[in-house]
């Protein structure tokens, strides 16, 4: 008998979605798993668990993943039915929910012995090509979902035509071959923007009509023209041939034209609904690959939205109470120049006890920054805006950054300063921050008080727990100085602690790793200045927010 290929699976991933899809259905579910991954490089990239599912349900999860993921298996936890049947050359995982509740992972292994763990060198951020195409469809009234089905169908047909060109000028299209290497291979930004190019002439078996055809309607008829914009985002594999890529391509615009096809005609059905599409690309914590959904902008507003969030969070085992898919969380709409997430650059420290680390997802704001000098006064404005932008980019408030002077505002409007404030070069403190983020982001903060440097040194068990229970940035001021703390690194029986510090005085480029030798280091305790009182601002996370 011929020894099965090996399957490689993330076993932490595994888990998490365990115990999410335990904190939605109870610990005492009956459930079986669905196997999302890639059969070419034979990995598992999205083990999903579920009480029941139904082929339209499986199809809309498709269309919803990475173009790269297919349905390759599933899990089968003691006796319970599998609802689904194994997919051709796919996998049965055999295993019991025990395994799952102590993380027995090689218990799993020797019940299935062609699983294997993922590769070390797997992890990280995976890197897209990103590309956009729109098309206008007219409806005429009374026959809106005809023409919006007709309109879709020729658009699928139209895009088996399209090529792409890169920033470089090299086309990917279906004239490569599996030989030719990658035309964006090795770049080292996380996004790659390609043009779209379509094919001018008419769509295969299309005839062109020598005289025209006219329609006439009796009556007056009511017209309107929806646009409807498709970006699309395709993991780019440092594997990949340039044929691969376009293959990769096609089928992301497929799924997006599929699934905001189902979103338009939903939309329909409901009068007086707005067509108009939105579009985000989100990766939850953990996982490898990203899930892109199209919606109606109806879905944006504060009821409809979360209960399609909540549906969503469901069906993908996403955590019950704290938000994977909020608009802050579009990868498409990060702030373009900033760096984000700095201090997974800091390499080579060496732990004197336990550390505990800043939940991920912050822009690094500082000097100079928006072309705006603020040296000297604005560093606590700087790091309230790092603060704010972990809470956008985490989903667990809606708005924007705030400037300077809004923050100003803020507290002119709370009567806490003066009229003459604004547009000032005033320092403000923890406190002041305090009052912002509750007025303008509904955030609660608690306040540290500390007497002297040495005793912020003697605060670090309580940071460590902060870092690990809530994880948001937290802002220190005093001596006339502000800098944001990302980390705290304690030994409990030395005593001895070291922080890792975010600082806003920095004024050069945007850029690695000047701005990292330059702003984010880990700090003794001795940097905390011995004559200087100290106020720490903990800013905490709202409950059950998705």
């Amino acid at each position: 008998e011929p020894r099965m290929k090996e399957w490689s699976i993330d076993w932490d991933l595994l888990y998490q979605n365990y115990t999410n899809f335990t904190a939605w259905e109870g610990e005492d579910a009956p459930c079986f798993g669905i196997l999302f991954g890639s059969n070419e490089g034979s990995r598992i990239h999205l083990p999903l668990f579920t009480k029941t599912i139904d082929g339209p349900t499986l199809h809309q999860m498709r269309t919803l993943m990475s173009s790269d993921l297919e349905l390759v298996g599933v899990i089968r936890v003691g006796a319970y039915d599998v609802g689904i049947s194994v997919p051709k050359r796919g996998i049965e995982i055999k295993l019991h929910r025990e395994h799952l509740v102590i993380r027995d992972s090689d218990g799993i292994k020797r019940a299935n012995s062609f699983l294997v763990d993922v590769p070390g060198a797997d992890g990280g951020v995976p890197r897209y090509a990103v590309a956009r195409i729109s098309f206008d469809v007219t409806l005429r009234q009374g026959n809106e979902a005809h023409e919006l089905a007709m309109a879709f169908e020729r658009q699928l047909t139209i895009i088996e035509t399209t090529s792409f060109l890169t920033p470089d000028k090299k086309i990917i299209s279906s004239r490569a071959t599996d030989k030719e290497k990658s035309p964006i291979s090795g770049t080292g930004s996380s996004f790659v923007r390609l043009l779209a190019l379509q094919c001018l002439a008419p769509p295969p078996g299309e005839e062109e009509s020598l005289v025209p055809i006219i329609r006439v309607a009796k009556g007056a008829t009511e017209c309107r023209i929806v646009s409807v914009p498709l970006e699309v985002a395709a993991v780019v594999l440092d594997s990949d041939s340039s044929l691969a890529l376009h293959k990769r391509l096609l089928e992301a615009f497929r799924r997006r034209l599929d699934q905001t096809h189902n979103m338009m005609q939903t939309a329909l059905r409901k009068k007086g609904a707005s067509l108009e599409i939105v579009s985000g690309l989100f990766l939850p914590s953990g996982w490898s690959r990203h899930l892109h959904i199209q919606q109606t902008a109806v879905l944006e507003s504060e009821e409809v939205g979360v209960e399609y969030r909540r549906r969503l969070h469901r069906l993908f085992n996403l955590p019950r109470s704290f938000p994977a898919l909020r608009s802050g969380q579009n990868l498409l709409a990060s702030t373009p120049g900033l760096l984000r997430d700095i201090h997974k650059n800091v390499k080579n420290y060496k732990a004197c006890g336990e550390i505990a680390l800043v939940r991920p997802g912050y822009d690094y704001y500082h000097y100079m920054q928006q072309g705006f000098d603020d040296c000297q006064w604005g560093c606590a404005y700087r790091s309230m805006q790092t603060i704010v932008s972990w809470f956008l980019i985490n989903g667990l408030a809606d708005g924007k950054v705030p400037t300077h002077r809004e923050i100003q505002q803020c507290l002119v409007d709370i009567q806490d300063k003066p009229a003459n404030f604004v547009g000032s070069k005033k320092w403000i403190g923890s406190t002041e921050l305090g009052f912002v983020l509750e007025t303008k982001y509904n955030i609660e903060s608690k306040i540290m008080n500390t007497n002297s440097g040495v005793e912020v040194a003697e605060r670090a068990r309580e940071l460590l727990y902060h870092f690990k229970r809530i994880g948001s940035p937290v802002m220190i001021g005093g001596g006339q100085l502000a800098h944001t703390i990302l980390g705290v690194d304690y030994n409990g029986d030395s005593g001895e602690a070291r922080f890792l510090v975010l600082d806003p005085h920095y004024t050069g480029r945007d850029e690695l790793p000047s701005a990292l030798s330059g702003g984010c280091e880990w700090k003794t305790a001795k940097f905390w200045q011995a004559d200087a009182f100290y106020n720490l601002l903990l800013p905490q996370i709202p409950i059950n927010v998705i």
